[in-house]
């Protein structure tokens, strides 16, 4: 009696400690992924010195990556073969499998790792990160605050639109895989999130940080499936 009790306590230490275990960010549900996504800037060496990811770390993510990435594979040429095929049903599907992922890399990093990760990923995603709930959450945004967000992120559609057009008027959207691209809508959103860290006031400026963390060179992530 007295060992099955002690069985039952560990068990129950076992989940609380799971519970407590840091987190990831997550975009908002049924959003078709941006890049990078986690597994993506696990492969820049640059990332990799950032968090001290060590090579055994590194293949055991992406061993597991690739497990998962194949599990979702499976997942939607199932549902393609259903009636209920829809953008809604293929989004929950990729949601369902980032959930696994993320959860299986947290438990393959060590705490301080997945807290840089997790910012080095907001930093990425500039502007669009306003729309993560463990990004806006916790600024505690005021309406007004809300309202000139919202212009913020109307302007950078406007002038992101306006780069691609260009891009594409002067032949100069698709060479290198839309390296130039890429590197301009990351300048463009990073632009927009600093007009944004403008807007807080000294209290949210402190939980900005600890969201986002030190600044990290994005120059250093080439665009997705591209070696810098």
């Amino acid at each position: 009696m007295k060992l099955a009790f002690c069985v039952l306590l560990t068990a129950f230490a076992g989940v609380a400690s799971a519970a407590d275990l840091p987190k990831l960010p997550a975009p908002p549900a049924k959003q078709i992924p941006r890049q990078p996504t986690y597994r993506n800037l696990l492969k820049h060496a640059a990332v990799q010195a950032e968090i001290k990811l060590t090579d055994e770390q590194f293949s055991d993510a992406e061993l597991w990556g690739t497990d998962c990435a194949k599990k979702t594979g499976v997942a939607v040429k199932e549902l393609k073969k259903t009636a209920k095929d829809s953008v809604d049903t293929f989004l929950e599907l990729l949601d369902k499998g980032d959930k696994e992922y993320r959860y299986g890399l947290e438990r393959r990093l060590k705490e301080e790792q997945i807290k840089r990760l997790g910012q080095i990923r907001v930093q990425a995603d500039g502007i669009g990160a306003m729309e993560w709930p463990e990004v806006a959450g916790p600024l505690k945004l005021t309406a007004a605050q809300k309202k000139d967000v919202a212009k913020i992120v109307e302007k950078y559609e406007v002038d992101r639109r306006e780069m691609a057009a260009a891009l594409d008027k002067a032949g100069e959207f698709f060479p290198e895989g839309g390296r130039k691209f890429y590197e301009k809508d990351r300048e463009l959103r990073t632009a927009a999130l600093k007009d944004v860290a403008k807007l807080l006031m000294p209290d949210q400026t402190k939980r900005w940080k600890e969201v986002f963390g030190e600044p990290f060179d994005l120059s250093k992530l080439g665009p997705p499936n591209l070696p810098k």
